[in-house]
């Protein structure tokens, strides 16, 4: 099996030797493209910087709201101090924009017609104006071994003395170079304009100087020999050049052949001692750690395996361990849940029987003997007697939405019997077709039992209540009643958090069952009625999928 499996290795080795060497070379190439594409950005960097310069100033220099802009009387008239707080003004807005970019080291305006010029910190009588032209004015320029721009106001006088001011922005190269080279991908830059160099290392400044610039050369230097790559501005005239060095992109290349060779002698050398080592290390203890997932799987909760071979192994022995024991206490919580959940449904199913809704209920019997009234005291005995059966049948979590329906309405005609006139009935019936779809048991009556005992007491002595059906992608049952005032605290109650102390209310609780039963999106919604009251729209999926959208609505009790 070694044999054939060194049969098997040589040619998946020379395959792979040729795969590597064709992937030096893609992956030399993606880094000389990425090197590319980030210098590429650090000229279109360049540009914004310089745009961003050009544009602040000549909103400056065309603000009529500025100092800069003030008529020209307030500068040379009027008292010393008044003439000085507007050049005192004028200096604060220029070194405002200073600051504003690293890339300025200086800027300054002039007045030709009035003989001066302001600084930032300081400003100037003027000697000579006709030098000021000396240069085109709106456009970025290198003179005196500086990067300049030059604007003036109005922007396109007709000619050079026509112009009323001068601004001008000197702006560092060598910064320039320094934001550039934070965008590239690796070495140094240079800065040429028109050809010139502006910007840069001694050394490349000095060779460059004599060469003319081609991208994506190889350049010998006694520092090394470096790959130049080009970038060129036409709006300004800028040419980026970052020059990386061939280190840096041969490196992944050497590396990727260095590590082949290493593979292939490494590979020989350990494969015999692996394939000796596999069968005891290995071997053994994934046979034990399967006859242990054949436990698990047979129902034996309480298999363990021995912890013994490689580090990655014992993880994986450890991790079915404890996935071992875990289900062992799922199945015991899920046990404990299980008992825990009969008694809550028991505890649930005793809170139903509301006592001071009974002693009242008792008590209208009383009144309606002692009127004589026997068709509404049998009446009464008969829905108190429907209500009993039905929340004292032995325990179910299911039940037909027909019969949990009709309880929830033998609860209102109870309330009905009470209140009298009070209570106005606006009930809907629940469509024959959907009316063995089982729902989870008691989740209709406790919803009208909160609005009579959160709802009477804002309104003004009469309630109506008014329950509706609508089927289309779900199935929608509403139970509304009037209020004078919007429900604020049942609105505000979140049914998927529990309060305080893990404690819930009962639309939590019967949002959280039909959750659990049939999942998102179904179960409670809260929200205000146009009774002014609450609406409680209780969302069910639908028995069948080729149902309509319909509402049957049977008015009683009016």
């Amino acid at each position: 099996m070694l044999i054939l499996f060194l049969l098997l290795l040589i040619p998946v080795q020379i395959i792979g030797g040729s795969i590597l060497l064709r992937g030096t070379q893609v992956v030399r190439q993606n880094t000389i493209e990425k090197s590319q594409r980030a210098l590429n950005g650090a000229a279109e960097h360049l540009s914004a910087q310089i745009d961003t310069i050009y544009q602040r100033v000549y909103a400056y220099l065309q603000n009529s709201g500025s100092n800069l802009r003030q008529p020209f009387n307030s500068l040379v008239q009027g008292k010393p101090s008044r003439q000085w707080i507007n050049l005192r003004d004028i200096m604060k807005e220029l070194s405002w924009i200073r600051f504003s970019n690293d890339a300025i080291l200086d800027i300054r305006v002039y007045y030709p017609t009035l003989g001066f010029s302001v600084g930032n910190t300081e400003y100037r009588t003027l000697t000579e104006t006709g030098a000021l032209f000396e240069y085109s004015a709106n456009s970025l320029i290198f003179a005196e071994d500086q990067l300049m721009l030059t604007l003036t106001y109005p922007s396109r006088p007709s000619s050079s003395s026509d112009a009323i001011i001068l601004l001008r922005v000197w702006l560092s190269a060598e910064q320039l170079r320094s934001m550039a080279e934070e965008k590239v991908f690796a070495g140094n830059c240079l800065i040429l304009f028109d050809g010139q160099c502006v910007a840069g290392t001694e050394e490349a400044m000095s060779y460059f100087a004599g060469h003319a610039v081609k991208n994506d050369t190889k350049i010998p230097m006694e520092s090394g020999t470096y790959q130049a790559f080009s970038a060129s501005d036409t709006r300004y005239g800028l040419t980026l050049i970052n020059l990386v060095p061939s280190s840096i992109l041969d490196a992944t290349s050497y590396a990727l052949n260095t590590l082949f060779v290493a593979y292939a002698i490494l590979s020989i050398v350990l494969l015999a001692a692996y394939a000796f080592i596999m069968r005891r290390i290995v071997y053994y203890p994934l046979r034990n750690l399967l006859n242990g997932y054949k436990a698990i799987q047979a129902g034996s909760l309480d298999a363990r395996v021995e912890a013994k071979g490689p580090s990655e192994l014992l993880q994986l022995i450890e991790g079915f361990n404890q996935m071992a024991a875990h289900l062992s206490d799922a199945m015991q919580t899920l046990y404990e849940q299980k008992v825990y959940a009969q008694q809550i449904e028991f505890k649930q199913l005793q809170a139903q029987i509301n006592p001071h809704f009974l002693y009242n209920t008792f008590f209208m019997l009383e009144r309606m003997v002692d009127d004589e009234d026997s068709d509404a005291a049998r009446a009464t005995c008969r829905y108190l007697g429907e209500y009993f059966q039905y929340i004292t049948y032995p325990s179910a979590q299911m039940a037909l939405i027909k019969d949990e329906y009709a309880h929830a309405m033998n609860y209102l005609m109870l309330q009905k019997q009470r209140h009298e006139d009070r209570l106005t009935l606006d009930l809907a019936e629940i469509p024959s077709r959907i009316g063995s779809m089982e729902v989870p048991r008691l989740i209709f009556q406790p919803i009208l039992e909160n609005m009579f005992a959160h709802g009477i007491q804002h309104t003004d002595g009469a309630m109506t209540v008014r329950t509706r059906v609508f089927q289309d992608n779900a199935l929608r049952i509403l139970f509304e009643n009037s209020a004078l005032e919007p429900p604020s605290a049942a609105l505000s109650l979140n049914l998927d958090l529990a309060s305080p102390e893990g404690k819930t209310t009962g639309l939590m609780n019967i949002h959280r069952r039909i959750r659990l039963k049939f999942g998102v999106p179904y179960g409670l919604q809260l929200t205000q009625s146009d009774l002014g009251g609450l609406r409680v729209t209780v969302l069910l999926p639908c028995p069948t999928e080729e149902e309509t959208e319909h509402a049957i609505i049977h008015r009683v009790g009016r």
